[in-house]
């Protein structure tokens, strides 16, 4: 044996081992370890034990080591080195046999200290490692056969060596040793080095040149809301980054990018538990698939297995070829052979959860397959773009993508009630809409029903998902009418939360324009109605350059996580001269109504404690101004005119949304009025009660429980008119009369409504509403009195639908 040879491979090893430290610790490393007596081929190892963690789906609390890495610094390191693309990229190409390599160069050349490699052996990482690993990484073994077989084939490194140069060498490495190894081609001699100290060896090609060129470009393109703290996810099921909810529940992504920097990402939400199943299924037997789509972009698919029928589907992340941060993307992923995928799931109540997070290496076919599509495919420099020029199209698109979002199950459900009522998705949603009916007739008789509705629930979902998604309409901001603008709310939710305004509408000259406005300026949802108007008037200024255009009519499409906020209030004060409400632009297409002439005035005051004298009053007047008497039931085809008046309830979860307006009978849900109701003869519907067309959804919700006033609108009513908020009796009351009043004496819907709400601010009677001395010789002192401790209740009634001729 020849002891030189083995102690020169040795210290070669050690003096590689220090430099790859060197190529690992950058400057962000330095100050997390700043107080720390760890060596820095340490401190190396424990980067790449957080980074690769990280990319594996481990979670951050699962990649402490105690008394040596703590939470703050695996954050930092996540945050600014990982993310951030700071890592080497010659070393990121080596990230699926990195963690173990260092490991093993510690370990045997005992420069990573013994209790250390026994923590990083039993995380939970390290348990993942050594099911990947045929090497043993037991931390108590310390392996020289490598160094042993150097002696024995007694090899010598040629000081004066003419290799080619290599890309993680360094002077006086072990490297040529290891080169002179590897071409004895000793069978055993594989396993006895790291895969590591092989890669290093190998000449770069021009593969993976690209290669390293994909993750200096990737180390340049900063996606800083994604590699913040609080831009990955959990470990809580509400630890959802603010860029995911805006993604999946503003615009509906269920598939979409999650990397940035050196962490090749997905990310899946499961709509169904059966959805969710099948991911947890896939992660036992990941499989991978490639195709290419319409348009010539390459698209990476994983294929799930639905247990209960064996069907599949295919979930598909799609890489634009003109869009330079998308082919970085693609190429990075490549580069590194793994990709994360975070799992989240839309709970029964609508909430976006995370759920998991799953680390995959990608099979070598696969890659080979992407490569040889970008080296056959690829465009032209000039044809690829970091930056895209949006053009107003591609902002109604945008839109429109936003809108469908919003109660989509609903829109779906209806429309295969409509056109195909024998349909597992009409079943379903059929089923669906009894099951939430029922949910609310418990509810109020004192029980809850929750199993029966998450059953019927998972049964849509997945009736949704088996059905193919139509195609998407865009939004027709033609059914506006001149002078109409559709203003689209939404609430982004990444660090700062704001509330953005985006605009659609015809200029003067018919061309298409857009615009988009924040809102600037200090907001509490603790003050009340005027103040929030007044907040909102002010925050939301830059609104008024469409006045100047030709736009004085506003159509409001309010975002779920600040439904109910007085946007109407607020851009009227503005200058609008029209503001009003509707879910999707489709339901204001003009249609001809065939309903009867009469009017239908129904409603329930309540018995007891619970008796509000004010709503038998306004029923009274209602019926009379109308010549109607009132009924107990709703007809089924609904007349031209509907009032309701009762108590009034919304809440998040969707059975919590219902009127009471009858004496015997549970309440009037909203789910009831879409399976029962026919309003597509029915002109104007009031509702006359407390949040009747409140929206009560939580921040991390998606808008999926159906307030009132929709309800009324997708079963065929025209225009409904509805209340935001509790409402005091007397000028709910008050507020009725004189709509009614109004209208009968030939004033539009909105003239009525303008003058019901002028009425009701100032507690003077116009005298189209005199029947209101004979039926209500009180009302002056009720509705002062009421003014005085709520004198902003009349402005939480709003208009929804199409009011216009």
């Amino acid at each position: 044996m020849d002891s030189e040879t083995s102690a020169a491979f040795d210290t070669g090893r050690r003096i590689w081992l220090d430099h790859l430290a060197t190529l690992v610790l950058d400057s962000t490393c330095v100050r997390v370890f700043a107080d720390s007596s760890l060596t820095p081929i340490e401190q190396a190892m424990l980067v790449v034990h957080v980074g690769t963690g990280h990319l594996y789906g481990i979670a951050d609390s699962d990649s402490i080591v105690e008394g040596v890495l703590s939470a703050e610094q695996i954050e930092v390191l996540i945050s600014r080195y990982w993310l951030d693309g700071q890592f080497n990229p010659y070393l990121a190409r080596t990230i699926p046999f990195l963690w173990a390599s260092l490991y093993r160069l510690g370990r045997d050349t005992q420069t990573v200290q013994k209790e250390i490699l026994g923590l990083l052996f039993n995380s939970q990482l390290g348990r993942r490692m050594q099911d990947q690993s045929s090497s043993d990484l037991d931390p108590g073994k310390i392996d020289t056969q490598a160094s042993e077989l150097v002696s024995e084939l007694q090899l010598h490194q040629d000081s004066n060596d003419d290799r080619k140069p290599l890309a993680l060498d360094c002077e006086n490495s072990h490297l040529g040793l290891v080169d002179m190894l590897l071409a004895a081609e000793v069978p055993i001699t594989i396993d006895l080095l790291t895969l590591l100290e092989v890669q290093a060896t190998i000449p770069l090609d021009s593969q993976a040149r690209q290669e390293v060129a994909a993750l200096e470009e990737a180390g340049n393109q900063h996606e800083i809301f994604r590699s913040m703290p609080g831009g990955w996810p959990g470990p809580a099921p509400s630890d959802v980054p603010g860029w995911v909810r805006d993604i999946v529940q503003s615009s509906g992504a269920r598939m979409y990018y999650a990397s940035t920097g050196h962490i090749p990402g997905w990310l899946i939400v499961a709509e169904s538990e059966q959805e969710l199943r099948a991911i947890h299924q896939w992660s036992y037997e990941p499989n991978f698939g490639f195709a290419v789509d319409n348009e010539g972009n390459p698209v990476l698919l994983i294929q799930l297995t639905f247990a209960s029928d064996d069907e599949t589907a295919d979930a598909a992340w799609r890489y634009p070829l003109q869009d330079v941060r998308s082919v970085t993307r693609l190429r990075a992923l490549i580069a590194i052979g793994v990709v994360r995928l975070d799992v989240y799931k839309i709970s029964a109540d609508a909430r976006l959860e995370f759920i998991f997070a799953f680390g995959c290496p990608l099979p070598i076919p696969l890659r080979e397959a992407c490569l040889l599509f970008l080296e056959t495919n690829s465009l032209s420099p000039s044809q690829v773009r970091l930056f895209h020029p949006t053009t107003p199209e591609d902002e109604l698109d945008t839109m429109s993508l936003v809108e469908g979002n919003m109660f989509d199950g609903l829109s779906r459900g209806m429309n295969s009630l409509r056109t195909d009522a024998s349909s597992e998705l009409a079943d379903a949603y059929r089923n669906h809409l009894a099951t939430l009916d029922s949910a609310t007739a418990a509810l109020f008789g004192g029980l809850r029903s929750d199993n029966l509705y998450k059953e019927s629930r998972e049964t849509l979902r997945i009736a949704l998902a088996q059905e193919e998604r139509p195609a998407r309409d865009t939004i027709d901001v033609g059914l506006l009418g001149e002078g109409r603008a559709y203003l689209q709310f939404r609430v982004i939710f990444d660090e700062p939360v704001r509330l953005v305004a985006y605009a659609a509408y015809r200029g003067g000259t018919g061309a298409l324009q857009t615009m988009m406005a924040e809102f600037d300026g200090e907001f509490s949802s603790s003050w009340d109605l005027d103040q929030q108007a007044t907040a909102l008037s002010a925050g939301l200024s830059g609104l008024r350059a469409m006045l100047s255009d030709g736009v004085s009519k506003l159509i409001v499409c309010p975002a779920p996580a600040a439904y109910n906020l007085p946007y109407h209030e607020a851009l009227l004060r503005l200058g609008f001269e029209e503001v009003s409400y509707t879910h999707r632009v489709a339901t204001l297409r003009p249609a001809g109504r065939s309903g009867a002439e009469d009017t239908a005035v129904v409603g329930f005051a309540g018995e007891g404690t619970l008796y509000i004298e004010a709503v038998d009053t306004e029923l009274e007047i209602v019926s009379r101004l109308h010549k109607a008497a009132r009924t107990a039931m709703i007809p089924g085809t609904l007349p031209r005119l509907v009032h309701l008046a009762g108590h009034g309830h919304a809440g998040n979860q969707s059975y919590e949304t219902a009127m009471e307006i009858g004496a015997d009978g549970p309440p009037l849900s909203s789910a009831r009025v879409l399976l029962d109701f026919d309003a597509s003869g029915c002109e104007l519907v009031f509702l006359s009660a407390c949040s009747s067309g409140r929206g009560a959804y939580d921040s991390d919700q998606m808008a999926e429980a159906i307030p009132m006033d929709i309800a009324f609108i997708e079963a065929g009513a025209r225009t409904v008119v509805s209340t935001s908020k509790p409402v005091n009796d007397y000028i709910a009351c008050f507020f009725a009369a004189v709509f009614h009043a109004e209208l009968l004496v030939g004033k539009s819907t909105w003239e009525s409504y303008i003058n019901a709400r002028e009425a009701a601010r100032s507690g003077r009677l116009p005298k189209s509403a005199e029947l209101v001395d004979a039926l209500w010789p009180n009302w002056e002192n009720d509705v002062r009195a009421a003014l005085t401790v709520h004198p902003h209740d009349w402005a939480s009634y709003r208009l929804s639908g199409r009011h216009w001729d």
